[in-house]
């Protein structure tokens, strides 16, 4: 009897572990569980606005749910063993920030003012990059190559970085680089005069690039090119990373967009801090983790620029 009440555990515990290795591989199911991630982060954050808002003010209260958000994301992300669970924070909290500020401060979506277009233009940047990482993003068992290879290098602080590196860092300079909005929602002024003009058609240029970029890309690799091959085609012959530069135009023209000549100097650091993560810290990882893995890439990088488009040499 013993013998075969052990039986029917283990046996349980198989069916068990194939079920939750079938959930995780199911992509709807995953995407489940981010959405159930994100809508708890959301919840507890209202609440605590709401709490300390009348006390502490706009600024103070946003970093303090931003951070507890983040928190709740990076809990999720250690019990389903996946940061790129984080992934989507990048562009889904920058429309619930400045759409609670809309709510706060009373402003109409269908008026013609800088908040307006700031807005809309940050939710239809959001969807875009939300939508291109979920029709990218397989399953939970599919993990940013970057998060693991940190993980790997770096064992004994594995969980340090992994809260500090991959999910509070990019939660705080995205933060920086919505300053300068939350100053435009919050001190009211909503002329749209030359900067703002510039700072909407360099959106433009932005969400072309990162939209023609990706989507170049992603018809490459459904191309089932052969092993190695590269795409070096379309805006990938001018730029080794056209989307990399679409993000860093982004946060450019959000700060002209929410430009006032009040504002202190110091809210540039936010666009100034993002492009130096692409620069100092994305694309050196992607060049280096690319030359080792495609045998033509030492030719791709010598004569193609890496962000702005230029003829390549040669």
């Amino acid at each position: 009897m013993g013998l075969w009440k052990m039986f029917l555990n283990t046996n349980l515990l198989l069916q068990n572990s194939t079920m939750k290795s079938m959930q995780r591989s199911n992509k709807l199911f995953s995407l489940g569980v981010v959405l159930a991630i994100y809508s708890v982060a959301t919840l507890i954050g209202i609440l605590i606005a709401t709490y300390l808002y009348s006390d502490m003010g706009l600024l103070p209260t946003l970093l303090i749910v931003d951070v507890l958000a983040t928190v709740i994301v990076f809990i999720g992300s250690v019990s389903f063993k996946n940061s790129s669970i984080y992934d989507p924070y990048w562009s889904v909290v920058p429309i619930l920030l400045l759409a609670v500020l809309f709510y706060v401060f009373d402003y109409s979506l269908l008026e013609f003012s800088a908040q307006s277009i700031l807005l809309w233009c940050v939710v239809f940047w959001g969807i875009r990059l939300t939508y291109n990482w979920a029709e990218g993003w397989k399953n939970l068992d599919h993990e940013d190559w970057r998060y693991s290879m940190l993980r790997k290098d770096n064992p004994k602080i594995a969980y340090f970085l992994d809260f500090s590196g991959i999910h509070m860092f990019p939660t705080l300079i995205v933060f920086l680089g919505l300053v300068p909005a939350f100053a435009l929602f919050e001190n009211g002024a909503n002329d749209f005069g030359l900067i703002q003009f510039m700072g909407f058609l360099l959106f433009c240029i932005a969400l072309f690039f990162e939209t023609v970029g990706d989507n170049q890309l992603r018809a490459f690799k459904a191309s089932n090119p052969p092993k190695g091959s590269l795409l070096t085609t379309g805006l990938w012959k001018y730029t080794r990373h056209p989307n990399y530069l679409g993000e860093m135009l982004f946060w450019w023209s959000i700060y002209l967009l929410s430009y006032h000549p009040d504002n202190p100097l110091w809210m540039i650091a936010g666009p100034v801090a993002i492009t130096g993560l692409f620069v100092f810290i994305s694309i050196p990882m992607m060049d280096k983790r690319m030359m080792e893995r495609r045998s033509g890439y030492k030719e791709y990088r010598e004569r193609t620029s890496a962000l702005f488009p230029w003829p390549p040499k040669g």
